[in-house]
């Protein structure tokens, strides 16, 4: 099953929220979501750009 890379993985928040031990793991997770997002942002930006010219 193809998994959007997008998408939180469930058991993270569930533990996060059950307040275990893993917030630095939940925090890391955050980081490279954020930095995946940012990345496809700017491709995209990028791609557009060049279809204008």
């Amino acid at each position: 099953m193809k998994k959007n890379r997008y998408l939180v993985d469930t058991d993270v928040i569930i533990n996060y929220l059950k307040g275990k031990d893993i917030s630095k793991d939940f925090l890391i997770y955050w980081q490279q979501q954020m930095k995946n997002i940012l990345r496809y942002l700017l491709k995209s930006k990028r791609n557009f750009y060049m279809r204008l010219n």
